[in-house]
């Protein structure tokens, strides 16, 4: 018997994946992921939690598909867990509801709850993995922001307008950091605020599009000869 709670438990939760969507979940899972795996674990809970009561209930109606042969204990577990996972995903038409189901519900609504937590979350964890980067590695990753959320999406003079204006920063955040013989040609404080203001235009441009596949890391810049 105990298995074939165990088995329903299990089957429940595994169909709760295709239901766990929302817009900006894999950007809180890409910055705060700590955060979202408690989130997922409650929500698959619930669904284990359901794939139990089903399988209670069925006991206690005396409903058991495979009542004899080996293995029966597995077998009626994964179809508790399946009718389970059904009714989880039920839609609901009536009372003018269209395509509205218990699962999606549960999740958006428990994704609600903690948005301001996994929005603070990302908040906190953007300005500190930017803060992480070197000038180098860090002027990479504002030119590929701009290439992605500026040239591709703002009207032509208004990209270009951001483009000289990062080009001016990215010359002063370089200058003395990747060529030390311009080391002196500006005041190391001057060189500090062009870094400073290239980690927030990133910091902008990440968390206002919601970016969660931006990569951090200091790649080679391409090999113009290939």
């Amino acid at each position: 018997m105990i298995i074939t709670y165990a088995v329903a438990a299990v089957v429940a939760m595994a169909a709760g994946l295709k239901a766990a969507q929302h817009p900006r979940l894999e950007f809180w899972r890409r910055w705060d992921r700590g955060l979202v795996r408690f989130v997922m674990a409650w929500f698959y809970l619930l669904h284990g939690i359901a794939g139990i009561a089903v399988t209670a209930l069925a006991n206690h109606l005396d409903w058991v598909p495979l009542p004899t042969g080996s293995g029966r204990e597995w077998a009626n577990g994964a179809l508790y867990g399946i009718a389970a996972a059904v009714f989880l995903r039920i839609e609901i038409t009536s009372f003018g509801l269209v395509h509205v189901d218990p699962a999606r519900t549960v999740f958006r609504i428990g994704l609600e709850f903690f948005e301001g937590r996994l929005d603070a979350g990302v908040a906190r964890a953007v300005p500190r993995q930017l803060g992480d980067l070197q000038p180098v590695p860090l002027w990479r990753v504002a030119w590929r922001l701009y290439n992605r959320h500026v040239e591709s999406e703002l009207h032509p003079a208004d990209a270009d307008a951001h483009g000289d204006w990062l080009n001016d920063l990215t010359d002063q955040t370089l200058a003395g950091a990747a060529y030390p013989t311009l080391a002196d040609t500006l005041e190391a404080n001057e060189r500090l605020q062009a870094t400073e203001r290239v980690r927030q235009y990133c910091e902008d441009l990440i968390l206002d599009n919601c970016d969660a596949t931006i990569h951090l890391g200091d790649v080679p810049p391409p090999d113009p000869q290939s």
